[in-house]
């Protein structure tokens, strides 16, 4: 749920936001680019911290869309958020808060998951 810590491996995870329909905004910071006829731009802003482990890279985690009518699920690296995707890497204690920007049908029963490698993924927010 929003403001709820989620440790997943050596991160924890606290999930800032969700914006259902981030089309205008998503739009503003991206020179116009829209969705498909149909479809809107969802946002998750999340605050990722290495809790332990040593330095790691925030990319190992894998943060998806799933439910009813999404596409593919995966976050559009393409697109600029505020504040942008995480990426790099993080030293352990350090924290990186970013925005991933998902296409989605307008009107999707969404949930959101966590997952780094081959573990099974974290439901941590059904809509």
């Amino acid at each position: 749920m929003p403001g709820d810590e989620i440790a997943i491996g050596c991160y924890t995870v606290v999930v800032d936001a969700i914006v259902p329909d981030a089309t205008e905004v998503v739009a503003a910071a991206n020179a116009g680019t829209m969705p498909a006829e149909g479809n809107v731009f969802t946002t998750a802003t999340l605050t990722i911290t290495r809790a332990s482990g040593g330095a790691g890279d925030v990319d190992e985690l894998r943060v998806v869309v799933h439910g009813s009518m999404t596409t593919s699920g995966k976050p559009a690296d393409d697109l600029i958020g505020d504040p942008p995707q995480p990426s790099g890497e993080l030293l352990e204690g350090e924290s990186v808060t970013g925005t991933y920007i998902f296409e989605v049908s307008a009107g999707a029963s969404l949930s959101l998951e966590l997952s780094i490698g081959t573990m099974s993924p974290i439901n941590v927010l059904p809509s």
